[in-house]
């Protein structure tokens, strides 16, 4: 579908590209090779360039108009995306291709062209500071072609469109792979291989259950991946906080349907429960002009029970929420703020269910519903909707209305079972085919059953011993003898200077030239082997509260081609070491609050 949509988009983005280069000077030909780039026409489309061990299919290549001499001609890359706004992915991958672009005429472009939207609109990219980042992505690249080794499976949100997703996840299953866990970055997965810790089952068994303090703030609680994984192990399901749900006669659950980024709703979802009796609605809207009737139908709706409470299932219906709120007025959106409850929040972080996922599918399947399509997805309601346009074909309208209301009954299974397990009392056993409910509570007490087993312990392996014998020395000359002998003392403090932790950076900040700062050149090269690196201190200062922030700005020496100075960023040696608000509160310090300097 994707393809489609950019291959249609292609002709009409070459067509508005073309109108802003004179006419002739156009080469639909592929380049035959980087010696063309030389003399070529003003605008290339559909190239492919390749140079080393990369080869780029570029949607069109364009003439420069900063090139550092008129006697060359120089090129900068031109992406085509069919979306409104430009997503990092898009400019990163436009990055790529003025590498290669640079490696080929051996000019690296300072900009780049993204042609988007519908309008097909003209945006200009800063290249510059992306280039690090291509490197280091290159250098990767070219170690897994080279030394022919296979590289670290990581899951990822972009597995649902790759046609790999089925293999991976086969392996990954196989494997027991860390990243099947929702939300586990690469970071977490190295600091977790720090400790010795590989797969899900090796985490299930390093959760150790601990009681809260009561100054812990109630909504400070972070996500356990090792409860979740206990959970995934025992089949059950762990309650680490019980999830506040609203009590009420009347319940209306809504699912909505329309594009990703919540641009266009086209179809909205109602389940309106009210005691035994259950009632569905079904808003739907045929093109983008439509979706205006289609809120004026769902706030209608609501109007008739004013004293129905909203459940919804993710962030996704809350920005449609706030579009809607926005078009009817502050009536509305103070009843959506008042009488809304997102669930996915109220269980997050305290209940955990045995599934990869808290999404609606997941936890829902684990508590027994199934749904009309074999295997559902929000990816595949995109691709109903887009052949939809297409043939207008009623047996996807009707498979993508089923979809929706299988949606808002499954909300209410997740709802009810929610409802079930927040009320006050231990938690029964689930009935049936429900998976068996624990509060983690329940498993403070078993450490205790150990404390007559404490002692001391003969060793499997005799060697053992000794290794214990030593370890314990270590102890006793690290910490007991410390007060009573002075050079066990100084011995304690070489050690703690040596462990002295680094400032902790907030951010990272390469800073770069654009013109020579003698000659004013734009020809300008780097040097790679010479770079230098400096902090900066400073505040951050909000209405709530004042954090320190550290950045380390990092560069490289300039050569200007034309005068062949080298030279640092003026934006790099300008920075100072301490930041403006820094200065600002110290200076305040000194003068309103009479606190003297410790020089």
């Amino acid at each position: 579908m994707l393809d489609d949509i950019a291959h249609r988009y292609k002709s009409i983005a070459e067509v508005a590209l073309s109108q802003v280069v004179p006419k002739g000077e156009i080469l639909h030909a592929p380049v035959g090779g980087p010696c063309l780039l030389g003399d070529g026409p003003s605008l290339i489309l559909d190239t492919s360039i390749e140079i080393g061990n990369f080869e780029f299919h570029f949607d069109a290549v364009k003439r420069s108009t900063r090139a550092h001499t008129a006697s060359t001609t120089h090129y900068e890359p031109v992406l085509f995306h069919h979306g409104d706004a430009v997503p990092v992915s898009q400019q990163l991958l436009l990055a790529f291709g003025g590498y290669v672009l640079g490696q080929a005429q051996g000019w690296y472009p300072t900009t780049g062209i993204i042609v988007h939207g519908p309008e097909c609109s003209l945006r200009s990219i800063f290249l510059t500071p992306k280039y690090p980042k291509v490197e280091i992505i290159a250098a990767v690249l070219t170690a897994l072609a080279t030394k022919d080794q296979q590289m670290q499976l990581l899951l990822n949100s972009n597995c649902g469109t790759c046609v790999f997703q089925s293999r991976c996840l086969a392996q990954a299953k196989a494997e027991d792979n860390l990243t099947l866990l929702s939300r586990m970055t690469e970071k977490t997965v190295k600091q977790y291989a720090r400790k010795g810790i590989f797969t899900t089952t090796q985490l299930s068994y390093t959760f150790h259950p601990k009681r809260q303090s009561k100054r812990a703030k109630a909504c400070g609680r972070p996500h356990s991946f090792a409860l979740q994984a206990l959970a995934i192990r025992e089949q059950k399901v762990y309650i680490l906080a019980p999830p506040a749900l609203p009590s009420t006669q009347t319940r209306i659950f809504v699912d909505m349907e329309g594009s990703p980024d919540g641009s266009f709703v086209y179809l909205i979802g109602l389940l309106v429960q009210q005691g035994d009796k259950e009632q569905s609605y079904s808003f739907w809207a045929d093109c983008r002009e439509e979706e205006t009737k289609v809120f004026e139908l769902f706030v209608e709706t609501l109007s008739q029970f004013q004293n129905g409470h909203v459940f919804y299932y993710g962030s996704y219906e809350l920005r449609v929420f706030k579009r809607i709120a926005r078009n009817f007025g502050p009536a509305l959106s103070g009843r959506l703020n008042r009488q809304c409850t997102n669930v996915l929040s109220t269980l997050y972080a305290k209940v955990y269910f045995p599934t990869y996922s808290n999404s609606l599918k997941d936890v829902a399947t684990t508590l027994g519903y199934v749904w009309q399509v074999p295997t559902p997805s929000g990816l595949q309601t995109v691709i109903w909707r887009h052949q939809w346009e297409v043939a207008h074909d009623p047996a996807l309208k009707a498979a993508l209305l089923g979809y929706n209301r299988d949606d808002c009954q499954a909300l209410k299974l997740v709802t009810d079972f929610l409802c079930n397990i927040s009320c006050p009392g231990p938690f029964a056993s689930a009935p049936g085919s429900l998976p068996e409910v624990v509060a983690v509570e329940s498993l403070l007490g078993q450490g205790e059953k150990c404390k007559d087993a404490w002692g001391k312990k003969t060793s499997a392996v005799a060697d053992f011993e000794s290794i214990i014998k030593c370890a314990y020395f270590e102890y006793q000359r690290a910490k007991v003898f410390l007060r009573t002998n002075s050079n066990f003392r100084d011995i304690q403090r070489r050690q703690k200077q040596e462990r002295r932790a680094a400032a902790r950076v907030s951010k990272v900040v390469y800073c770069y030239a654009r013109t020579c700062r003698f000659c004013k050149g734009r020809d300008l090269d780097l040097n790679e082997g010479r770079s230098q690196s400096k902090l900066s201190f400073d505040l951050r200062i909000s209405r709530a509260s004042i954090a320190g922030v550290a950045t380390r700005y990092r560069c490289h020496w300039h050569t200007c081609q034309r005068c062949g100075r080298s030279f640092l960023p003026r934006t790099y040696v300008h920075k100072q070491s301490l930041g403006h608000s820094l200065a600002a509160w110290a200076i305040h310090q000194h003068i309103a609050n009479r606190v003297t300097f410790d020089l």
